[in-house]
C-alpha cells in the first residue's frame, strides 16, 4: 500500500516542485532591438516605441534639365540631398577648393568617366564612373573638378509623365584579351575609348533652371 500511495503522490509532488520552481525563476521573453542611432527608445515587452527620432534629411527641389551623350533632354524636377558642395579642383598647380551652393551653380557637365572592373569571368564587366566634371557657377570663370560626385551618379526626374531615373555613368564588357578585344556595346577595339565615348542613354550634363518649393 505504501508503494502505490507513493506512485500516486509521486506526479502530484513533481508537478507542485516545477509549479514553485516556474515562480522562482520565469523566462524573460526577449524584446526587439533597435540598430544602433535609432533614437532614445522606450522598450516594452511587446513592442519599441521610439520617442526621439531622428529628423528626416532636408532636400532641395530643383527644376533641371539633363542632357543624354546621344542628343536628346529631359526636363523636370529632381529632389537633390545636398544643397552645396565643395570643388576640388587645380589651377597653376596649386589644389583649391571653393564651396558653392546649387543656387550658385548654372550647370555640372561630366567631361571623362574612368573605367571599374566588377567581373573577370569570361567577358570582362566594367562600370565607367564620373571622374572629370566642368563646373558652371552663374558668375565668374567654370571649374574643373577631377573627383567624383557620387549623389549625381543616378537622379530621379520627376515629368508630366511621370518619374524616371537617369544615369550618369555606364556599364559595358571588354570581349576578348587585353590587345585583340573590343568593347561589346560600343564595338570600339580601343580599350580607353570609353573613357569620352560613353554609352548614347548616359547623363552628361544636369543644368539648375531654378529652385522649386518642397
Amino acid at each position: 500500500m505504501r508503494g502505490s500511495a507513493l506512485v500516486l503522490c509521486f506526479p502530484a509532488l513533481l508537478a507542485a516542485a516545477l509549479n514553485a520552481y516556474a515562480l522562482r525563476d520565469p523566462v524573460s521573453p526577449r524584446l526587439p532591438v533597435l540598430p544602433a542611432g535609432a533614437g532614445t527608445d522606450e522598450v516594452t515587452n511587446r513592442t519599441v516605441v521610439v520617442t526621439n527620432p531622428q529628423a528626416a534629411r532636408p532636400v532641395y527641389r530643383w527644376k533641371v534639365r539633363v542632357w543624354f551623350v546621344n542628343g536628346g533632354s529631359l526636363t523636370g524636377s529632381a529632389d537633390f540631398p545636398f544643397g552645396e558642395f565643395v570643388v576640388d579642383h587645380t589651377l597653376d598647380g596649386r589644389r583649391y577648393y571653393r564651396r558653392l551652393t546649387l543656387a550658385e551653380t548654372a550647370s555640372i557637365r561630366v567631361r571623362r568617366w574612368d573605367p571599374q572592373a566588377r567581373s573577370s569571368r569570361g567577358k570582362q564587366l566594367y562600370y565607367f564612373l564620373p571622374a572629370v566634371y566642368r563646373i558652371i557657377p552663374r558668375s565668374g570663370a567654370e571649374l574643373h573638378m577631377d573627383k567624383r560626385m557620387k549623389m549625381l551618379d543616378s537622379i530621379d526626374v520627376t515629368t508630366a509623365s511621370g518619374v524616371t531615373r537617369v544615369y550618369s555613368y555606364f556599364a559595358d564588357y571588354w570581349v576578348g584579351g587585353s590587345n585583340d578585344g573590343y568593347w561589346e556595346n560600343s564595338g570600339s577595339r580601343v580599350f580607353a575609348s570609353n573613357r569620352t565615348r560613353p554609352h548614347p542613354q548616359t547623363v552628361y550634363r544636369i543644368d539648375f533652371l531654378e529652385s522649386l518649393p518642397q
